[in-house]
């Protein structure tokens, strides 16, 4: 959840620098659907069909999971920072 804050910071940078913000409606509306849609997905998932030979890795802070959870937010605030300049770039 803190690098969904992270997230949550560049997109209320890049709205800085248009000088406007969200509402708190808005922040509302946002945090609402985005935990709505996870606890309603990860609720839906079932249990795997037979156990895994191998056993599950047993640290949280490893190349792997950090790895996953950097790439993923390198990847949210790319596509933020490109909708960012593509949107800049239009002639309105």
């Amino acid at each position: 959840m803190a690098l969904y804050s992270l997230v949550q910071f560049v997109s209320v940078l890049l709205l800085y620098t248009i000088n406007t913000n969200l509402s708190d409606f808005q922040f509302l509306f946002f945090d609402l659907v985005i935990t709505t849609t996870v606890a309603v997905l990860m609720g839906r998932t079932g249990p795997a069909q037979e156990l895994g030979v191998e056993r599950p890795q047993g640290a949280l802070i490893s190349v792997l999971v950090l790895g996953s959870l950097l790439l993923q937010t390198a990847l949210l605030i790319t596509v933020q920072v490109l909708s960012y300049f593509i949107t800049i770039s239009q002639s309105w």
